[in-house]
């Protein structure tokens, strides 16, 4: 439903998906094919995504990862901080 009111979807349209239409064939029906394969890919993954994120959020909240995000992103800082101290400006 988002991509409707995109206007960079509808340039998507015109300027993309000519190149893909076969000739002699008509270019109303493989548009409307290949905007609904479009639609049907983009209804899969926001699918997917849904399906996912309830094991995905149960698995950030877990002690465990907290506690190995928090170190990895200490260590990270960390770098940098190193990073821009040995750096000669």
């Amino acid at each position: 439903m988002g991509n409707v009111l995109n206007p960079k979807m509808g340039i998507f349209y015109v300027s993309f998906l000519p190149q893909f239409i076969p000739t002699g064939h008509s270019p109303i029906v493989w548009t409307f094919l290949l905007v609904a394969i479009h639609v049907a890919i983009g209804t899969l993954w926001s699918l997917t995504l849904i399906l996912t994120s309830r094991s995905a959020a149960r698995l950030l909240k877990t002690p465990l990862f907290i506690r190995w995000m928090d170190r990895a992103t200490g260590g990270l800082f960390m770098l940098f901080a190193a990073k821009l101290a040995f750096s000669h400006r």
